[in-house]
């Protein structure tokens, strides 16, 4: 369900151009969007951690 969620998202803000537009678009308050738009990078980062300490053995 995320997927999707963040893959609406990155084609609304490429359509739309602005958060404005897109939440406008997605009937949601631009508060929402900017948090589910966080999110996304938040868990991109946790990834990216998890992975990088996987590919150097640290389990932790």
């Amino acid at each position: 369900m995320r997927n999707v969620e963040n893959a609406v998202i990155k084609q609304g803000l490429k359509r739309y151009g602005s958060l404005r537009e897109l939440s406008r678009h997605l009937q949601l308050d631009r508060s929402t969007l900017f948090r589910k738009i966080k999110g996304i990078e938040v868990a991109k980062q946790d990834e990216g951690l998890f992975r990088k300490n996987c590919q150097s053995g640290d389990n932790h």
